[in-house]
């Protein structure tokens, strides 16, 4: 058996963390069925490379407590459609990278708007 001696180990560590909550959700361009979110990536976040975002909603003073969800979302704003009319929604954001899903954001509550007569309207 050879005799093996060590004299040197270089060792590399590497941390790896989930990212940390986006911040600054706001929402705009709110109509009766859809609302734009637009968020700020954390500062300061040492998790690495964010990979995507994920949207989570549900109706503010529906029962239970599951989100509804919008995965892979690529950049900082995103317009979430097929919402109801005249129904708050309460809105948050989670960044994911590598490693998984970070915690989510603080939710904002979205009140959508009420649908327009025209909407009504029928063509004969």
């Amino acid at each position: 058996m050879p005799n093996i001696s060590l004299s040197h180990i270089d060792v590399c560590v590497i941390f790896a963390a989930m990212p940390k909550a986006p911040t600054d959700v706001q929402i705009s361009d709110v109509t009766a069925t859809s609302a734009r979110l637009n968020w700020e990536p954390a500062e300061d976040d040492s998790a690495g490379t964010i990979e995507s975002y994920i949207i989570q909603y549900r109706q503010k003073y529906a029962p239970g407590p599951s989100y509804d969800e919008i995965t892979d979302v690529l950049g900082t704003e995103f317009v979430v459609t097929g919402l109801n009319p005249h129904t708050t929604y309460e809105m948050r954001v989670i960044a994911v990278n590598n490693i998984g899903r970070g915690l989510p954001s603080r939710h904002i509550d979205v009140p959508t708007g009420e649908t327009s007569k025209s909407d009504y309207l029928l063509t004969v």
